[in-house]
């Protein structure tokens, strides 16, 4: 009756241990299905940089002429220097530097993402930030430059009188571009029509977009002049003054600085 028991009873550990055996066995032929899941994405020590020439600098200036697209590429980098792909970038727009198409973009294969910025309509610097989940951000400026001159405004001087012989008010154009940013270095050319002296036959505008000439009327006859500026091709800008004959205190303004006292 003993021996039967042990028997029995050995016979049941070899059950038990087989199953266990099988059961490890099914965990060693499913082992490798469950290695095979994705890391989870990395979210810090990663860096911004410029794509097109890395660096430590934290600012990013770029250029790009008022209202127009400018596209700014940033790279996402490790501790190592090594770009890495998947990273949101946030992009925002400080105050009012324009405008941009995307407010997210995801670095690609090459570890870059882009947005293209459109400028502000006024030149000034513009901002752009730039983050990313790890924290880190880099500013980008761009100084909008103004466009081409488009427009000239008269801004005074027209339709003025003056004796004979006396010298004008200044007649004043200032040059914008489409969007009425002023333009300096621009050359205007002046002619007189009707008799009379210019200060320059040529000019250039200052920083305001503003440039100016003055008239010496001549004492030949009274009657209307023009004085005409150009711009190459923008339309000329007309300006009319009256000469009228001297008056009799003008006269005699005149023989007093010209005249000497007699000894």
């Amino acid at each position: 009756m003993r021996t039967r028991f042990v028997r029995l009873f050995l016979r049941h550990d070899f059950i038990v241990a087989a199953a266990l055996l099988a059961a490890l066995g099914a965990c060693e032929r499913e082992a490798p299905t469950e290695l095979q899941l994705e890391a989870p994405p990395i979210t810090s020590g990663l860096f911004l940089a410029d794509a097109a020439a890395p660096s430590a600098s934290r600012q990013l200036a770029v250029g790009g002429a008022v209202g127009q697209p400018a596209t700014v590429t940033l790279e996402v980098v490790d501790q190592n220097g090594r770009t890495v792909s998947g990273v949101p970038i946030s992009w925002a727009v400080i105050h009012d530097g324009g405008a941009i198409n995307v407010a997210s973009s995801t670095t690609d294969t090459s570890g870059t993402a882009s947005v293209v910025w459109t400028l502000d309509t006024i030149a000034k610097p513009d901002s752009l930030r730039a983050s990313i989940p790890s924290g880190d951000a880099m500013l980008v400026i761009a100084m909008a430059r103004h466009g081409t001159a488009s427009a000239a405004t008269k801004i005074s001087g027209d339709s003025q009188t003056v004796s004979l012989g006396e010298a004008s008010e200044p007649f004043i154009v200032k040059l914008t571009d489409r969007y009425g940013n002023p333009i300096s270095g621009v050359g205007a050319g002046w002619i007189v029509n009707g008799g009379g002296t210019l200060s320059a036959l040529t000019t250039v505008t200052d920083s305001s977009g503003m440039t100016q000439v003055t008239l010496s009327t001549d004492t030949s006859a009274p009657g209307t002049r023009q004085i005409v500026a150009t711009y190459g091709t923008l339309p000329a800008s007309t300006f009319t003054l009256t000469a009228t004959a001297a008056t009799s205190a003008s006269a005699a303004r005149r023989i007093r600085v010209y005249t000497h006292p007699i000894p």
